[in-house]
């Protein structure tokens, strides 16, 4: 195997002096993203990305870096392990930073207020907020599944069933005589008259 191969230069862009890199990195996110739905789309598309690389000549390198990925979205999409990795990587940025820097610049100006921007037009306001799901967890996703499926039989079922019914009915059903004129006694037969 090439031993000069960087898989995270390479496949995810991360240059080799931010190596190794934090979840957030990682991921493609902005340092401590907080909007889970944001952070399970990154790691989604990540992984789907480096998924292409599994057959390849490097395919174990690519299960090690979808390891990682699959790691930091599970860490950073659990609360207590976010708000726990957040704090130790606040942590360690603040030790890379020099402190006689800090105490020698004179603070940042404020920013700028932004411009009067007027309220929308009344008739958004009759638009309806859409709000965020959370995706749903692989439990809730195996239980519709499994209702799906269950459905798929019973549709079936009755199918075949609503088949068989009608070959039943077409298989058992007395000939007719065929429409037209009576057929013409033969002769010598007994003729048998209605009472009407």
């Amino acid at each position: 195997m090439d031993e000069a191969f960087d898989p995270y230069r390479k496949w995810l862009g991360i240059p080799p002096d931010e190596q190794p890199p934090n979840h957030y990195r990682l991921l493609g996110l902005a340092p401590f993203e907080s909007d889970p739905e944001v952070i399970a789309n990154a790691a989604d598309a990540r992984m789907a990305h480096l998924k292409t690389f599994q057959t390849g000549r490097y395919a174990a390198l690519s299960q090690k870096v979808l390891n990682h990925l699959a790691t930091a979205k599970v860490c950073l999409l659990r609360a207590e392990n976010k708000e726990a990795y957040d704090r130790q990587l606040r942590a360690e940025l603040e030790a890379r930073q020099p402190p006689a820097a800090s105490a020698t610049r004179p603070p940042p100006a404020p920013p700028p207020t932004p411009p009067e921007v007027e309220p929308p037009p009344a008739s958004f306001a009759a638009i309806p907020q859409v709000r965020s799901r959370r995706k749903p967890s692989v439990a809730a996703y195996l239980r519709r599944r499994r209702k799906q499926s269950r459905l798929a039989v019973l549709a079936l079922v009755l199918l075949v069933g609503i088949i068989a019914g009608a070959l039943a009915f077409v298989l058992t059903r007395p000939e007719e005589p065929p429409p037209g004129p009576p057929p013409e006694p033969q002769p010598g037969a007994v003729r048998t008259t209605e009472a009407i």
